[in-house]
């Protein structure tokens, strides 16, 4: 074998590991841009679901805090209606039991100072 085949030889040699090479390389491009569409295809659907989760969960809260300011003005009317209610109370108090001629007093404590009748 000469010089001349042999160099050919070499040089088919790294061409084919060339193209070789290239040719991988080309094929992990494609696999990456294969995931990579997959990747934002998954991101895409990701995303409609946080801003659809988003929507129900901002509807929900808004329903739960209808219903909680419903209840609180519930509440709020009620306890007017029991403080006019007392007033009303106290007053038919005042008026059927007068302060000059009732008075309620405690019942006689005993007192730990005195001396004890034997």
């Amino acid at each position: 074998m000469d010089w001349t085949q042999t160099l050919t030889t070499i040089i088919a040699t790294f061409a084919l590991l060339f193209g070789f090479i290239i040719y991988l390389m080309n094929r992990m491009d494609s696999n990456k841009r294969d995931t990579d569409r997959k990747v934002e295809a998954s991101f895409k659907e990701l995303e409609h679901k946080i801003e659809s989760f988003q929507k129900d969960s901002s509807t929900k809260f808004e329903a739960v805090n209808s219903r909680f300011n419903g209840i609180e003005n519930r509440l709020t009317a009620m306890e007017v209606e029991i403080k006019n209610t007392n007033q009303r109370l106290t007053t038919i108090e005042g008026y059927l039991m007068p302060n000059k001629i009732f008075r309620f007093e405690e019942t006689h404590k005993e007192d730990h100072n005195e001396p004890k009748e034997n």
